[in-house]
């Protein structure tokens, strides 16, 4: 087979079909030919081989990605497993906290080292699992809370001061939040009125602290 005729009758569906042989009678073809329509073929299988590469390496790219993709339910049960074996067991909360300032002192000396942003991320998710919750609960509460801010209201960025925090809008919570509080102590006080069970008064009493919490917290 002639080079022109394989220049002359290659396709984007043959290319991956070619033999190196064909590609390098290509190249030659390209770098002798004289004759204006030829060259245009020949520049097309060039142009097509081109777009099949670029294909190729996105496709491979997509792959690697999707290997690669992070899991963080396994990143903090891995996580987990360290500090368990590195620090012990218990909630070690003073000291999760003590070690979060510490962290945030060098922070605020050099706001541009990514490290000392991550060290506040590994010890929030420390103390987190620590306070008895597993590695998919903390994912879920990561993910509902963004959603939750990301439905709040906030004011304009621009006319906030950088150097200090942005709290969101909490006009219209206060009613929500009362009337919760009202429905609980009602629940609290007709269980008490029926039983007088202490401890079942004390958890309705810890629900009731956890709502109004979550009320005043960001």
């Amino acid at each position: 087979m002639s080079t022109f005729t394989v220049v002359s009758t290659v396709t984007h569906r043959s290319l991956m079909n070619k033999s190196k042989d064909d590609l390098a009678r290509w190249i030659l073809h390209l770098l002798d030919c004289r004759d204006d329509n030829e060259r245009l073929r020949v520049q097309r299988v060039t142009d097509l081989l081109e777009a099949n590469n670029r294909y190729q390496q996105e496709a491979r790219d997509l792959r690697a990605a999707a290997k690669a993709r992070f899991d963080l339910v396994a990143h903090l049960e891995r996580q987990r497993a360290f500090s368990l074996k590195t620090f012990g067991p218990g909630t070690r909360a003073a000291g999760v906290v003590d070690h979060i300032r510490k962290e945030l002192r060098e922070i605020e000396a050099d706001p541009t080292d990514v490290e000392e942003w991550i060290d506040v991320i590994i010890l929030a998710f420390d103390g987190a699992w620590r306070a008895g919750f597993e590695p998919a609960r903390i994912v879920e509460a990561v993910v509902a809370k963004q959603t939750k801010n990301e439905k709040r209201r906030w004011p304009d960025w621009r006319t906030a001061d950088p150097d200090k925090a942005i709290e969101h809008d909490r006009s219209g919570e206060a009613t929500a939040i009362d009337g919760d509080a009202v429905d609980r102590l009602k629940k609290i006080e007709a269980e008490f009125a029926h039983n007088g069970d202490k401890t079942r008064v004390a958890v309705r009493l810890g629900d009731l602290r956890a709502v109004l919490a979550a009320g005043v917290g960001r």
